[in-house]
């Protein structure tokens, strides 16, 4: 059985609808969303694995409006670390500063592997851009 949910509020829907009952998002409307909005859209879907592929992939698109985004999941103290892997693996391969400096906070997230993680990932950068 295949499990529908509202790509706004993330509340299971029956297939057949076409408003959330919970939120009235019209559920149509999702289908006619770019590609990467979508993906953003998923990082907050309520499976983990549709959130990790969905990280993966705006990493491998250097989306830069995944940014944000990944600010707020990397601020989530109580997020889960293969999460919090993916967004920092992720933020690797989206150019700019912006990258960067949140790869710095990650250093100061209270799991040590994210952290361990994120200056492994700094030194890799810095290393490739000739600053490290």
């Amino acid at each position: 059985m295949i499990t529908y949910y509202c790509p706004h509020c993330w509340t299971i829907v029956d297939e057949q609808m076409t408003t959330c009952s919970n939120c009235g998002y019209e559920l149509g409307q999702f289908l006619e969303l770019l590609y990467e909005d979508k993906l953003l859209a998923s990082l907050k879907h309520p499976v983990q694995d549709i959130r990790l592929m969905a990280i993966k992939t705006l990493g491998d698109l250097g989306n830069q409006r995944a940014i944000p985004e990944f600010e707020q999941i990397i601020m989530n103290k109580n997020e889960d670390y293969y999460i919090l892997r993916a967004v920092v693996l992720a933020l690797e391969n989206i150019p700019g500063s912006q990258s960067l400096t949140l790869l710095e906070r990650a250093i100061e997230h209270p799991s040590d592997l994210v952290q361990r993680l994120a200056n492994r990932i700094i030194k890799r950068i810095r290393n490739q851009d000739g600053t490290g």
